[in-house]
């Protein structure tokens, strides 16, 4: 069925190159189907193509800064000190409703296992006790934290208040409630960042609409 469309489109472009495209002309384009010769009936229009202003009317962009930040600034630009706060808090609550003790993770301890997270994202490895192996020992992992503790909050981390989540019958319920606080807060800091004149996008980041 391919080809058959192709080959019909050359006939067109064929056709178009010995007649012309004028507007308000008809003319028959010959084709091609499975049962054997077929023709179309073409009328011929003019159409306007759609002109979109696309005139920067945001801030002025900031100069670039004097000194590019660390690593670790970045990282904190989105999670900050009251986001750190928030997943230490609602990972203690947790953990004391599910087992009535608490290991009382604190924020360093908490921002610590966000790095260790990144750092695996990095060095990857088949299984997390190989981080702190003899032989697969990886240093800036298995310095940060022991692997007792790591495993204890990486088994009770949560980001929200399950108590607070309304069942999915609920009008009102949210698919994401787990992790809201987290995408709320990230959504908050990426729009604090100064617009830019020049982005660079992919087509999974413009509606259906505009693709069709």
């Amino acid at each position: 069925m391919k080809a058959i469309v192709i080959h019909m489109m050359i006939r067109l472009l064929m056709w178009f190159a010995d007649n012309g495209t004028k507007s308000s002309d008809e003319g028959v384009v010959r084709g091609w189907s499975k049962t054997g010769k077929t023709s179309l009936n073409v009328r011929w229009c003019k159409w306007d193509p759609v002109i979109y202003d696309v005139a920067f009317r945001g801030e002025p962009v900031p100069p670039a800064p004097l000194e590019d930040k660390t690593p670790y600034q970045y990282f904190k630009q989105f999670f900050d000190d009251d986001l750190i706060d928030l997943l230490a808090d609602q990972t203690n609550l947790y953990l004391v409703r599910s087992t009535g003790t608490s290991i009382n993770v604190n924020h360093n301890e908490m921002e610590m296992y966000l790095g260790m997270l990144v750092m695996m994202s990095i060095i990857k490895l088949p299984q997390i006790r190989m981080y702190w192996g003899k032989a697969t020992r990886i240093l800036a992992v298995a310095d940060i934290m022991p692997i007792n503790l790591f495993e204890k909050i990486k088994h009770f981390f949560h980001c929200n208040d399950n108590s607070k989540n309304l069942p999915n019958t609920d009008k009102d319920f949210d698919k994401l409630f787990k992790v809201r606080p987290v995408l709320d807060s990230l959504r908050e800091k990426c729009r604090q960042l100064p617009e830019e004149e020049n982005h660079s996008i992919d087509e999974i980041s413009l509606p259906k609409a505009v693709l069709v």
